[in-house]
């Protein structure tokens, strides 16, 4: 049976190039209700250095599989399956960072085409349209953690709304920095304000309608996507599985 390469997690450490190395597996084949994903274009996080130092998503148990989201096509279907072999695809899971990927057919998102702006509409999009889909007179979208969330709290509106994805300050050492705000009960209540967390994983089940909403809003022309894939960097551009660090660390 031919072989494929993947990147795996050997060492639990925030040094992504120090935390992983590239293998090579067996392609598989898919079984009941699987479909075998050719992978074309995977998408960098941030967040990508918390699983390599096993903060999340991962049993801890080296090695293991990493990456977040990817998109590509379908090579084969198992048993039970509606989807079409050439058919493309995006998914989400633990093991994007590969050539191929097995991926039950109710995690399997068919689009319409194998476009790489495509890929910001998965943990990106998803997060975004999922998470402030709520009307709210004010909501701040905090990605940072620490003293700038405690700074964008203390000028959230009354009936405001805050929502915490993640906070990269301190992905590098102590993981997710502490949120000190004093009086925080009182705070809240007296402004009707809402502090939230969000992690799109849990919102599976809409996973499908919003990337539907996200692509015919970009073909309208509503949406944005810039794509950095390395052309301009130099050491790119980022293609194929040992580029994958370099993506990670520009």
């Amino acid at each position: 049976m031919s072989s494929f390469k993947k990147l795996q997690v050997f060492d639990l450490s925030t040094d992504f190039a120090k935390a992983v190395r590239v293998t090579e597996a067996t392609k598989p084949v898919p079984a009941d209700g699987e479909v075998l994903v050719k992978n074309i274009y995977a998408g960098v996080n941030a967040t990508d250095i918390n699983v390599t130092a096993g903060r999340y998503f991962n049993s801890g148990e080296l090695p293991f599989d990493i990456g977040f989201e990817a998109l590509g096509t379908i090579e084969a279907v198992g048993p039970g399956v509606n989807l079409q072999t050439g058919q493309a695809v995006m998914l989400l899971g633990t093991k994007a960072y590969s050539e191929y990927v097995l991926s039950k057919q109710e995690t399997t998102i068919p689009i319409p085409e194998v476009k790489p702006e495509y890929v910001a509409f998965l943990i990106v999009g998803l997060t975004a349209s999922i998470g402030l889909d709520e009307d709210g007179i004010d909501v701040i979208w905090e990605t940072i953690g620490g003293s700038v969330a405690e700074m964008l709290f203390s000028h959230l509106a009354k009936k405001g709304r805050m929502v915490l994805i993640g906070g990269i300050t301190g992905y590098k050492d102590e993981g997710f920095p502490q949120f000190n705000v004093p009086d925080l009960p009182g705070k809240l209540i007296r402004g009707s304000k809402q502090l939230n967390g969000f992690l799109v994983s849990d919102y599976q089940d809409k996973f499908a309608d919003y990337v539907k909403l996200l692509v015919e809003k970009f073909k309208a022309g509503q949406l944005k996507v810039k794509v950095d894939n390395g052309e301009e960097s130099e050491d790119g551009p980022f293609v194929g599985i040992e580029n994958v660090v370099k993506a990670v660390n520009v």
